[in-house]
C-alpha cells in the first residue's frame, strides 16, 4: 500500500483517490490494529503505511481515525504503545550520546597524551557522529521517532 500511496505523491487527487479506496478496504482500522499488537519490523511499517495514508490531510482518514478511538474500548492501548515507543526514543538517543561522548573523551584523552594534535584533536560531538558513516549496526532503532512523529 504505501509504495502505491508513494509513487503518486505529485498527483494530488489520485493520491487522495487511492488513500480512500484503502480507508473504505479498512486499511485505517488495520494499521492502528497492527500498531498495537506487532513486533517492530510490523510497527515501523505499519507507522509508515498510517504517514501514507494520512499524506497530504486527508480529512477522511483523519475522521475514520478519530471515530475509531470515540469507539473503541482499547484505544488507550495505540496511546499507550506511542507513548512507550517515544519513551524507548529517549533512551536509545541518550544511550548513542553517552556512547559517543565517551569516544570523543578517549579521542582528546589520547591526543593530549601523545602530545600531538591529531586530526581528532579538537572535534566536537557532531564531527565525531558524522565521521561514523552508518551507526545502525551500532545502536539499532526501536523507538521510530521520527516515524511516530510524522504520523502524529
Amino acid at each position: 500500500f504505501r509504495v502505491l500511496l508513494e509513487e503518486d505523491q505529485e498527483d494530488d487527487t489520485k493520491r487522495s483517490l487511492i488513500q480512500n479506496h484503502l480507508n473504505d478496504l479498512g486499511v485505517t482500522e488495520l494499521i492502528l490494529a497492527l500498531i498495537t499488537r506487532g513486533s517492530d519490523a510490523i510497527f515501523l511499517q505499519s507507522i509508515k503505511v498510517g504517514i501514507a495514508l494520512l499524506h497530504g490531510g486527508n480529512p477522511l482518514v483523519q475522521e475514520t481515525i478519530h471515530m475509531l478511538f470515540l469507539s473503541s474500548q482499547n484505544d488507550e492501548t495505540f496511546f499507550f504503545e506511542i507513548r512507550s515507543r517515544i519513551r524507548r526514543s529517549m533512551s536509545e538517543i541518550k544511550e548513542k550520546q553517552q556512547f559517543y561522548l565517551r569516544k570523543l573523551e578517549k579521542s582528546n584523552a589520547m591526543a593530549e597524551h601523545d602530545h600531538v594534535l591529531s586530526a581528532t584533536n579538537g572535534l566536537d560531538l557532531w564531527d565525531l557522529i558524522q565521521e561514523d558513516d552508518d551507526d545502525s549496526e551500532k545502536f539499532p532503532e526501536t523507538g521510530f521517532i521520527e516515524e511516530i512523529l510524522r504520523f502524529l
